[in-house]
């Protein structure tokens, strides 16, 4: 009589000092936001307002650029929009005209004491005031946008913090020149991260995980245990061929700054739903 005998698979695994079951994965910590800076344009750097491990708020100023040109065409232009005489001087010269015109068109029409061509002359004089208004006019929408520009050339000289973080890297002085382009500044803000995994295809579904599933998540930080609660907020729409993987994100809140970002953690998959055939990859 012959005798079989099953063995059962059962697969450990040893992360941290912590032993799980297969029906976990192991993924590296990041940070939602984290933005290398870099200036648009060139200059020698001539205020830096921050250092490193500083937290910031979005809008604040973290370095400057030499900007005394900038700042003295700013002003130039805003001289030359808000000098409104020679506007002022065309309209006047329009009404003025306008009152003419119409009491040298009631002379000649209902007195003719002014013949018609003295009328036209004033016409065509009134046409050329009226001209000058309206170039005027279209000066002043040019000297806005001018002005607009030159702030804007400016503010281009100003690195201002996109996103509420901490300044993680300065690789710059003052006194330095910065070339556009090239990184600056490192900032992250680490209040709200994500673990990314490689999840199996078959537990994607098996497991019935989709967006918004919550998961646990495990730490070993130091001699602590510490459990966070994750939400699935990206599944990509893709299979790795060659190893039947899809990449997972998993955001949970780090308002506490119990994570440091960049260690590794693991995250229990939830149990299994329905039994179904694998799926081929």
């Amino acid at each position: 009589m012959r005798f079989k005998i099953l063995v059962q698979p059962f697969c450990l695994l040893l992360i941290s000092n912590f032993v799980f079951a297969a029906d976990s994965v192991v993924g590296i910590t990041k940070p939602i936001h984290d933005i290398e800076l870099s200036f648009p344009v060139d200059g020698v750097v001539s205020k830096v307002l921050v250092k490193e491990g500083q937290r910031v708020k979005k809008g604040d100023d973290l370095l400057h650029l030499e900007n005394e040109l900038q700042l003295k065409e700013v002003q130039r232009r805003n001289i030359l929009l808000n000098d409104r005489s020679k506007l002022k001087t065309s309209a006047h010269n329009k009404e003025i005209m306008a009152e003419l015109m119409n009491n040298n068109r009631q002379l000649h029409n209902y007195m003719g004491a002014v013949s018609r061509e003295d009328v036209r002359k004033i016409e065509m004089q009134y046409a050329g005031v009226e001209g000058d208004v309206t170039s005027e006019q279209q000066e002043k929408k040019r000297e806005k946008i001018e002005l607009n520009m030159a702030k804007r050339e400016l503010e281009r000289r100003i690195l201002r913090s996109p996103i509420d973080g901490v300044i993680t890297e300065l690789v710059i002085q003052q006194g330095e020149w910065a070339q556009p382009g090239k990184m600056v500044l490192h900032i992250v803000d680490t209040t709200k991260s994500f673990l990314e995994v490689n999840i199996n295809v078959n537990d994607i579904y098996s497991r019935d995980l989709k967006q918004n599933s919550k998961l646990t998540i495990q730490f070993k930080a130091g001699n602590n245990d510490i459990q966070k609660i994750g939400t699935v907020t990206f599944i990509s729409p893709m299979v790795d061929k060659s190893s039947s993987l899809v990449r997972v994100k998993i955001e949970f809140d780090n308002s506490d700054g119990a994570i440091l970002l960049g260690m590794p953690a693991t995250v229990l998959l939830p149990d299994v739903k329905t039994q179904k055939p694998a799926l081929n990859s």
